[in-house]
């Protein structure tokens, strides 16, 4: 099979996903994923390097644009406040329909990537939240005897309590109160440091 059959990488994608979902990472079969998209192998390796590739195919999408909000978001002019209440809220609560619409490739992100590329995913996006947060409030900070390293321990806190949604498939109603409820709690928190 060519490269250029219209729709077959979207077939191969949605059948990895499932096979990732149902056997996790290590357990899912390429062999399995060809059947369900009803390919052979061989058109699966003209397409992905390997399992890994697929994997990432299936979760790059996903991954990359919520890399690029927290980006977008937390590198802001240095004269906006962003550990307030109201700018944490406001920005995880623009987040919900974005993780919803994604929930399957954060579920993998978040269970099943240790094997990949992605398995320290998490750190990634403390460190990326944590450097514009330690430079905009790093007097007040130092003062309180507190480095780079633990704000960036923050915010694997905070980036791991937001994805239980994720991991517990809470409800959409019940993850708006949740997060509202955990942007509070840190909110106390930095507050008391900064």
């Amino acid at each position: 099979m060519g490269k250029g059959i219209e729709g077959l990488d979207e077939k191969i994608i949605a059948s990895a996903k499932a096979e990732f979902l149902r056997e996790g990472y290590l357990g899912a079969s390429l062999r399995q994923i060809a059947q369900g998209a009803g390919i052979s192998t061989a058109s699966i390796y003209a397409r992905h390097p390997n399992k890994e590739g697929l994997f990432s195919a299936v979760v790059e999408p996903a991954a990359s644009e919520f890399i690029e909000r927290v980006r977008k978001e937390f590198c802001i002019p240095e004269d906006t406040e962003i550990w307030t209440e109201m700018f944490q809220r406001n920005f995880w609560m623009g987040q919900i329909d974005f993780l919803y619409e994604n929930m399957d490739e954060f579920f993998l992100l978040l269970t099943d990537s240790c094997h990949t590329k992605y398995g320290r995913y998490i750190d990634a996006l403390s460190v990326l939240a944590a450097q514009p947060t330690y430079s905009r409030y790093a007097g007040k900070l130092e003062q309180n005897g507190i480095g780079p390293d633990f704000v960036v321990a923050i915010y694997v806190s905070l980036f791991t309590g937001i994805f239980e949604i994720v991991l517990h498939h809470i409800q959409k109603e019940d993850a708006k109160e949740y997060i509202s409820q955990l942007c509070h709690y840190f909110n106390a928190g930095w507050q008391s440091v900064l």
